[in-house]
């Protein structure tokens, strides 16, 4: 009943929610639009002063206004000029149609050091008249693409934010009244508050990962795309080569685009797949059950599900706000697809849930939610589809089951778990010298260590380049290299590290390191207590696993790390135990 009453909770609190996001939404929309605004009125004028007359003007005065802020300097040409139209004397002070101060590329600079230079010698600078009113004119009626550019950054990125935060608020407002009606219904089910839930069906989350991808690519490349064409003249034509640390950004934004488009590959090839889970919700002790719908047929001789738990912790506020993930539990299984791989087929699906299996709770602080993922390497972009999974002390009440209602068939038994395969953790076997070799290689996890690598060139880049300006702190930047160096050790093992064990029946022999220059070790069978698997890192929802060497007398050792998939891991232990003699 307390997942209820926090579930309660939430929903209270939704009331307000759609309000304060409508406007939370409309003030982005506006602060979008104005620059917006500027920006196309300072193209129309030039477009329009494209048919004014020249004529030749005289510069009294100019001036490079300089503003000194705490991050960053900005700079505004000012000037006064005398000329004539039809025999009449005019003064005027507008130099461009631009307003303010900024420090986007040399226009200020260059346009300064044209108004001194005829300041100086006295001769005539061309200005140009609006005929319709001499009175108007101005000096530089060009338009400046790269102030455009980064005006118009403002109403697409904020103004287009804040039109899909107010369009999700009205769409969310509408899901919240109906789920206040299934609240009503059943106010000790929380379960049946979810609409998809409530008719015994998990929806896939991978359009909403597309749409989420698109968005957070186009955000991205908005922002940083100005930079890319800022920083060439900053680093080379300044010298400024502490500035080329930005280039980090533009790259991150490829990186990002390519997950975009991956994103919107996967929707359009394997469409909107389903799985129909009975008993539904899942209660500790049982078991999470039901079959799987893929509206293609796949082409894959297995699928490989992982079932997860994770607690969602948040702390501090604004700019202070972190949240921090911890997988407090996790399972995975191999489905053999032969036989199954037909548009529509349905796949089994069945995990043990431990006994004190923690309840499934997205309003309170840590926050806990289940996962369930499927993935199938197939020719081209992999299939792969993610789940919420409701589990809840179901014996509370009759839990939904109507698996047998939905689709055109009947639900098949769900599979027991299998043994796992060893050959599936990328170890490679063979023989050598009448021993068996088992050869651990280095970068098994390319997307691991690009991501730190990744972190590390942050890092310490970030480092560098404080350590090299005066005014910020010399410790800071100090701390930021050194945690640089730290991370770069760990993407540099994550590339290079191998290890290779030799196994014969009763010896042990290994050997590991980047470039497995280290002596090698032997231990007799008698001298080994265990070969188990333990957790290892975690990185992209997925908990690694790693081979451990436990002897009689010692400290235990890790003899491989990486290994993806604890069935797999734990097949790959008791093959080389039983090679050694101790299976």
């Amino acid at each position: 009943m307390g997942a209820a009453q926090g579930a309660v909770k939430g929903n209270n609190k939704s009331k307000f929610g759609g309000g304060c996001l409508f406007v939370f939404g409309l003030v982005f929309f506006l602060v979008g639009m104005i620059p917006g605004y500027i920006a196309l009125s300072t193209l129309v004028q030039s477009f329009q002063a494209r048919s004014w007359t020249p004529v030749a003007a005289t510069v009294l005065a100019a001036e490079l206004d300089v503003s000194h802020g705490d991050d960053s300097t900005t700079y505004s040409v000012s000037g006064r000029y005398r000329y004539e139209v039809g025999g009449q004397a005019f003064e005027s002070t507008r130099i461009s149609f631009d307003t303010g101060s900024d420090n986007i590329g040399d226009f200020h600079h260059r346009t300064h050091a044209l108004l001194e230079q005829h300041r100086r010698s006295g001769e005539p600078v061309t200005a140009y008249v609006n005929p319709d009113d001499p009175s108007e004119a101005v000096v530089v009626r060009s338009m400046r693409w790269g102030m455009f550019a980064f005006m118009m950054i403002f109403p697409l990125v904020f103004g287009g934010v804040g039109a899909v935060v107010m369009a999700m608020s009205f769409v969310g407002s509408r899901k919240v009244k109906a789920d206040r009606q299934r609240e009503r219904a059943h106010p000790a089910e929380p379960w049946r508050w979810n609409a998809d839930w409530d008719r015994g069906e998990l929806h896939c989350q991978t359009k909403a990962t597309m749409w989420f991808a698109v968005g957070f690519a186009v955000f991205w490349n908005l922002v940083s795309t100005p930079v890319a064409f800022l920083l060439p003249g900053e680093v080379f034509g300044n010298s400024n080569y502490v500035a080329a640390i930005g280039f980090i950004f533009p790259l991150v934004g490829i990186g990002l685009a390519a997950w975009a488009v991956i994103a919107v590959v996967r929707w359009r090839r394997f469409g909107k797949s389903v799985f129909i889970m009975d008993p539904l919700p899942a209660s500790p002790g049982g078991v999470v059950a039901g079959d799987l719908k893929v509206p293609v047929a796949l082409e894959a001789d297995s699928l490989d599900a992982t079932l997860s738990c994770v607690s969602k912790r948040t702390t501090g506020s604004g700019k202070n706000r972190k949240t921090r993930e911890t997988l407090l539990w996790q399972d995975d299984q191999r489905i053999d697809l032969r036989g199954r791989t037909g548009a529509g087929a349905r796949v089994p699906i069945r995990f043990a849930l431990p006994a004190d299996a923690a309840l499934t709770d997205t309003d309170s602080n840590p926050s806990i939610q289940w996962k369930l993922e499927a993935r199938a390497e197939v020719p081209g972009v992999d299939f792969a589809a993610r789940f919420d999974v409701p589990v809840f002390q179901g014996d509370l009440l009759a839990p939904i089951s109507n698996l047998g209602a939905i689709g055109e068939a009947e639900a098949r038994p769900a599979p027991a778990g299998d043994g796992g395969d060893w050959q599936h953790t990328g170890v490679k076997r063979d023989s050598r010298a009448g021993a068996a070799r088992y050869r651990f290689s280095a970068a098994r996890h390319k997307g691991v260590a690009a991501t730190t690598t990744v972190f590390a060139v942050v890092f310490g880049g970030a480092g560098a380049a404080m350590m090299a300006i005066d005014e910020a702190p010399f410790w800071f930047g100090l701390i930021f290299l050194a945690v640089g160096l730290l991370i770069g050790w760990f993407a540099l093992e994550l590339w290079l590290r191998r290890t290779e064990l030799r196994v014969r029946p009763g010896e042990l022999s290994w050997r590991s390191g980047l470039a497995l220059l280290g002596g090698e070790k032997t231990l007799r069978t008698d001298q080994i207590e265990d070969l188990s698997i333990e957790p290892g890192m975690q990185a992209f929802g997925r908990r690694f696993y790693r081979l451990t060497l436990r002897p009689r007398e010692g400290r235990a050792r890790v003899l491989g790390a990486g290994l993806r998939g604890r069935r797999d891991a734990e097949a790959l232990a008791a093959q080389i135990k039983r090679e050694l003699g101790k299976g």
